[in-house]
């Protein structure tokens, strides 16, 4: 995360706003873990998602709970492709751009899988998720936040902050770029509050908080 803690904590004071629960789509290695804890939050009350087997079964493994594999797309049973890259944290199911190759050379993708696609609402009521109490949403997903959103509509209106991904240039190809992403959350009633970029590389995270 490119917003620190401490400014995520400054924010949700300032708007009055309790974390209750995250769900995090793109859970990686569960990295954010301590600053969930830090919300005041415990592991049982976050959902974890992420596309890659691998990740997921190493995750519970090490004892996280609500570990799911997923890959989350705006409709469900898309058989979808994700790419996988050699550091992991830029797979994705778009391709690399020219910017990501050109700041990121050193990220390449050496492997794929195929698998089935799911909304948000789907998931969430396949698996008797508590969406009103998980208020604070984190997704990471390499260019396809925008799709997970969309496939999340119903579950969306529960949401009080949002904590994504965001591209000003096509870092993947096809991906949405942040006005666009600014227009379909006001929207949905959300206003970004907040922006960090990482350097010249066109990608960066927003915070965005129900008006």
């Amino acid at each position: 995360m490119l917003i620190s803690s401490d400014t995520i904590l400054t924010i949700l004071k300032h708007f009055g706003i309790q974390i209750t629960g995250v769900l995090h789509i793109g859970a990686h290695e569960c990295e954010e873990m301590d600053i969930y804890k830090g919300f005041g939050l415990t592991p049982n009350n976050i959902t974890w998602l992420d596309a890659i087997p691998d990740k997921v079964e190493k995750a519970r493994a090490r004892g996280i709970p609500n570990v799911y594999n997923a890959i989350v797309r705006h409709k469900d049973d898309i058989m979808t492709k994700l790419n996988i890259s050699n550091n992991t944290q830029s797979s994705s199911i778009f391709d690399l751009g020219d910017i990501h190759k050109r700041e990121h050379p050193e990220v390449e993708y050496t492997s794929s899988l195929v698998a089935p696609s799911i909304t948000i609402d789907t998931f969430c009521e396949r698996h008797k998720i508590d969406i009103a109490k998980n208020n604070f949403w984190n997704i990471d997903i390499q260019g396809a936040e925008f799709e997970a959103l969309v496939g999340g509509e119903k579950c969306l209106q529960f949401a009080k902050v949002l904590y994504l991904e965001i591209n000003e240039q096509e870092v993947y190809n096809g991906c949405i770029l942040k006005p666009m992403l600014d227009y379909y959350l006001e929207s949905q009633g959300f206003v970004c509050v907040a922006v960090q970029m990482w350097k010249n590389a066109g990608w960066g995270d927003a915070i965005y908080i129900r008006k």
